[in-house]
């Protein structure tokens, strides 16, 4: 997944395409990397489907299983499971995420 923090001017590089928990951060003030680690979010990712920022803040990511989708706050880093986030059977992990109006989260595929 990746997120621009705008209020950092960072780009988020999190997960991968085995649903990992690691997290890079590029500076773009000053062109570096910073190693966030392997165990950086709080539940594994896929780094091989679509994700969806809302609000310039909000990364909605597809968890590394397919079951289920995470909120991070680009600002503060945080993850958040969201209750109701369980996606229905069928669903692939590979799926794409839309949103609109800034209020609405949509699964496809």
């Amino acid at each position: 997944a990746v997120g621009y923090d705008s209020s950092t001017h960072e780009i988020l590089i999190l997960g991968g395409s085995d649903g990992s928990k690691a997290g890079q951060a590029f500076k773009i003030d000053d062109a570096t990397f910073e190693d966030l680690g392997n165990a950086y979010m709080d539940a594994n990712t896929n780094g091989d489907n679509h994700y969806s920022m809302v609000n310039n803040q909000y990364l909605w990511m597809i968890n590394g299983g397919g079951t289920g989708i995470i909120k991070m706050d680009t600002r503060t880093r945080n993850i958040e499971i969201p209750a109701g986030g369980d996606i229905p059977t069928g669903v692939s992990p590979h799926a794409c995420l839309a949103s609109y109006e800034n209020k609405y989260i949509f699964i496809v595929g």
